[in-house]
């Protein structure tokens, strides 16, 4: 049985809680300074200032007046990108959907792209490598092998290139061997479930100091697939190695060739 309060007993019930809650409560009161908080300056959020060549000539990207999204090498390694299908995750209005498979990345930049898978169709995103145009859509799904850096532009793009596009351009760029200094290079391993082992690395040196540099750059996946096969064995196991060398060469002034 539930047994109801009237509405004078419940006013009478509720002053006297109300008393005892302040009563509990009540105490001396202390002054306190807060101190304002100091900005860090080794924290302080600052813009990542990457040059780029969208206008086929180095600028900030701070002061490109195009929509662009540019990535440096250090968020490419930071974000873990290891093929041009990645890029949606990095890259904002790009969405990649996939005819067969990953090799085939269909891009789509502000809800421009193409219904006919064939491999012989130009795509409305222009992919270059390099500045190099990448015409068949079976060569967009590149390895991210030792990137310098890539860079998105987003809305039709001129002949600037070589070819216009209706929907867009994304340029992959390499590292250029320098042509004077010390060798210098990297390498990264990695090792993980289903036997699964990772590498990659670059190294360049000058050969002729001031004259011609090579840089030589790799990059390896391996494992025994992620699926099991209920009749036996694995499914969908990867193998994967990408290469490439780069020459640098300026025999004369005013001219410098890159193969």
């Amino acid at each position: 049985m539930t047994k109801c309060m009237s509405a004078p007993g419940l006013r009478k019930w509720g002053t006297a809680h109300i008393a005892l809650m302040a009563a509990s409560f009540a105490g001396p009161a202390f002054g306190q300074t807060i101190e304002p908080a100091q900005p860090d300056s080794s924290q302080s959020n600052q813009v990542e200032d990457i040059v780029v060549t969208a206008q086929r000539r180095s600028e900030s990207s701070q002061s490109v007046p195009i929509a662009i999204t540019a990535v440096s090498e250090a968020k490419i390694e930071a974000v873990g990108l290891r093929g041009a299908s990645d890029l949606a995750a990095i890259s904002p209005n790009l969405q990649v959907s996939f005819s067969s498979n990953e090799t085939q990345p269909i891009f789509s930049i502000r809800g421009i792209s193409m219904s006919d898978y064939a491999t012989n169709i130009s795509s409305p995103i222009a992919i270059y490598s390099d500045e190099s145009y990448l015409g068949a859509v079976y060569t967009h799904g590149l390895a991210i092998l030792d990137p310098s850096r890539i860079e998105v532009l987003r809305g039709p793009q001129g002949t600037l290139y070589g070819r216009n596009s209706t929907g867009g351009a994304i340029n992959f760029i390499s590292p250029t061997p320098s042509l004077t200094g010390d060798p210098k290079g990297y390498l990264t391993l990695g090792y993980g479930n289903f036997k699964s082992f990772t590498g990659r690395g670059a190294a360049e040196t000058p050969l002729i100091d001031g004259k011609l540099s090579m840089r030589v750059a790799f990059s390896a996946q391996d494992d025994d697939g992620y699926y099991r096969n209920t009749l036996g064995g694995r499914m969908a196991e990867t193998r994967f190695a990408a290469g490439r060398v780069t020459l640098h060469a300026k025999p004369v002034d005013g001219l410098d060739m890159v193969l």
